[in-house]
Parts: C-alpha cells; sequence; structure tokens
C-alpha cells in the first residue's frame, strides 16, 4: 500500500512540474531579449511560483498554444454562425451534429473564461511587465470582459428550445415556434466573441511590438559600440 501511495505521489509530482514548467516563462531567444539574461527569466520563473501554483505566465508555452487554437476557433465560430443563422433552415439548426459542435465551442469558450481567471496581465506600456498576483487578475477580468465573454459563451438558444420541446399541445406548439425563432436572434449573441479575436490579435500585437523595439534597441547598441570601436582606434 505505501509502495503504490509512493507511485502516486511521483505520478502527481511529475505532472505538476510539467504543468509548471509549461504555464511558467520559458527560457527562449523572445524571454532573453525581453528580460535581459536567463537568470532574469528564472527570476521571473520564481516569482511566478511564489504567486502560487494556479497562475498562468501569458508569455508561457501552454497560453502560446492555448491562444493559437482559440484563434483557430474563433475564426471558424466567425465565419459559420452568420452563415447558419442566414441560410439554415429549423431541420438544419436541430440536427444533433450541429448542436454538438455548437456546445463543444461553447464547452472551448467556457474553460477559456476560466483560463483568463488565472492568467497574468500584460501592463500596457509597460516594457513587458506582467501582473502575477491572482486577485488583481480576477477583479481586473470581472471587471473588463468578464460580461460579454460570458454571454457569448452560454448556449441560451438551446436551452429555450429544450424548454420549448417539453409540452405537446397546440397552443405549446405555436409557443414553442415562437421560441425557436426567438432562439435563432438569441443565438446572434455569440458573435459577441468578436471581442475576444481583437483582444487575442491586440496582445499578439503587443508581443511582436515588444519584440521589435527590443531588437531595435539591440542594433542601436551595437552600432553604438563599433562607433565607439571605430573612434578608440581613430585615436
Amino acid at each position: 500500500m505505501p509502495l503504490r501511495q509512493k507511485k502516486r505521489m511521483s505520478a502527481l509530482q511529475a505532472l505538476a512540474m510539467y504543468s509548471g514548467g509549461s504555464m511558467s516563462v520559458p527560457v527562449t531567444k523572445f524571454s532573453l531579449r525581453m528580460y535581459g539574461s536567463k537568470k532574469a527569466v528564472e527570476q521571473e520563473q520564481k516569482r511566478q511560483q511564489s504567486e502560487g501554483s494556479y497562475v498562468i505566465h501569458p508569455y508561457s508555452n501552454f497560453r502560446f498554444y492555448w491562444d493559437f487554437f482559440t484563434l483557430i476557433l474563433l475564426l471558424i465560430s466567425m465565419l459559420i454562425i452568420p452563415v447558419a443563422i442566414t441560410f439554415f433552415n429549423d431541420e438544419m439548426r436541430t440536427d444533433r451534429g450541429w448542436i454538438a459542435f455548437n456546445l463543444a465551442l461553447d464547452f472551448w469558450f467556457l474553460t477559456d473564461i476560466i483560463m483568463n481567471f488565472h492568467t497574468g496581465i500584460i501592463v500596457e506600456y509597460g516594457d513587458g511587465d506582467v501582473i502575477l498576483d491572482l486577485p488583481t487578475i480576477r477583479s481586473h477580468y470581472l471587471r473588463s470582459w468578464f460580461a460579454v465573454d460570458l454571454i457569448s459563451t452560454l448556449p441560451v438558444d438551446y436551452l429555450l428550445q429544450l424548454t420549448s420541446g417539453s409540452s405537446a399541445s397546440a397552443s405549446a406548439a405555436s409557443r414553442a415556434m415562437k421560441l425557436v425563432r426567438f432562439a435563432k436572434i438569441i443565438s446572434l449573441l455569440r458573435l459577441l466573441r468578436i471581442s475576444r479575436l481583437i483582444r487575442y490579435v491586440h496582445q499578439w500585437e503587443q508581443i511582436v511590438g515588444m519584440q521589435y523595439d527590443l531588437a531595435v534597441a539591440a542594433v542601436r547598441i551595437f552600432n553604438q559600440d563599433s562607433k565607439s570601436d571605430e573612434m578608440a582606434k581613430e585615436i
């Protein structure tokens, strides 16, 4: 029994180590440019660890791949939803495959909301500074985009359709038809996901912009060093 517990503990520790590593800022060319040295990157990793194991660094590999996949799903969602609202009839909208696809998207974006409550905030015009304090992260998200993200994620249209299909009288059938039409309008709320798309693109622009600024600064320093060497040689 103790041996089994040891094996379980070692497996859990390995999983925690893997998660922690992928959710913290990695030592890459970008992070070395951002923080200046490997030691500074390691200090940032320690700062994240001190804030707790549930904080995700916005420059981490995990968040990069999560955002990338979310961006693809957002683009698919923005393309398909207007087509479905315009051209799909009631039979196509109530197809199990279509409902499963929409609910899968809703589940992913609901998980993204949870991730946003745990992801550090990049300070705008802060030279790459990141807020990692969990209460501050949650408070900021609640006061900013939480309501929009939640409204665009909840499957209100399917809940209405589920309610409309619960009774079988003639008056209930006409009421059900009205609810189905109303659900079609409610599904437009999913288009509010465009706000996420804009935010992700803006965040990536920030990161690319910081990379560009750092590259320009490095070139300027290199040019100044080469000029000072030339002047020293002339002297």
